[in-house]
C-alpha cells in the first residue's frame, strides 16, 4: 500500500507516520511511493520488486493545537494552561490497477485537557511548529478593574450613609 498526502509539510508527516504505524500493525505493507520497485532501484534492498495495488490519499481539513485559556485556579497560585486540539482527516482508499475508488472516509475528532504551566515546555516540542500555538498574556485588568470598581461603590456608599443626620 502506497499512503499520499495532499501536502508536503509536518503535520502530514505526523499523520503519514500515525497511517503507517497502524497499518504495520494491522499486518500491511506500507511503501513510500506507489512507482514499481525494481532491482535497480537504491532503496529496494529489502523491499519485493512488485507494484503497489492501492493507494490511500490523505487530507487533513483541520488540525490544530491552540490554549484558549492561561489562567490561575486562585488569585494566587500556579498557573494552569488549558489546551484544545482537534483533527478532521479525509481518507480516500484508491485501486491503482482501474483507478477505482474502494473506500471514502472522513474522521473528526477532539481533545481537551489542562495542565500545569510549568510543563509547558515538556509538552511542547521543538521539533514540530504546530505543538507550539499562540499563547495570550495574562490580562490582568479582568481582575483589576472590578475590584477598583466595587471599592469605589463601597466608598461612595459608606459616604453617603456616613453624611445622613439623625434629625
Amino acid at each position: 500500500m502506497y499512503i499520499q498526502s495532499s501536502a508536503d509539510d509536518e503535520k502530514y508527516e505526523v499523520i503519514k507516520n500515525v497511517f503507517t504505524s497502524t497499518l504495520t500493525d494491522h499486518g500491511f505493507t506500507v511503501y513510500a511511493s506507489a512507482k514499481p520497485r525494481t532491482a535497480n532501484t537504491p532503496d529496494s534492498a529489502a523491499v519485493e520488486p512488485q507494484r503497489q495495488p492501492f493507494r490511500l490519499e490523505i487530507r487533513a481539513l483541520e488540525f490544530a493545537i491552540r490554549y484558549p485559556r492561561i489562567f490561575r485556579s486562585f488569585l494566587i497560585g500556579g498557573k494552569k494552561v488549558e489546551r484544545d486540539a482537534s483533527v478532521a482527516i479525509s481518507a480516500t482508499l484508491t485501486n491503482l490497477d482501474n483507478d477505482s475508488v474502494i473506500w471514502v472516509k472522513e474522521v473528526k475528532r477532539s481533545y481537551h485537557d489542562q495542565f500545569s504551566f510549568q510543563m509547558l515546555s515538556q509538552v511542547e516540542n521543538d521539533l514540530f511548529t504546530f505543538t507550539k500555538p499562540e499563547k495570550k498574556a495574562t490580562n490582568w485588568s479582568k481582575i483589576v478593574e472590578p475590584v477598583v470598581v466595587s471599592g469605589i461603590i463601597v466608598g461612595l456608599i459608606y459616604l453617603f450613609f456616613s453624611n445622613q443626620s439623625n434629625d
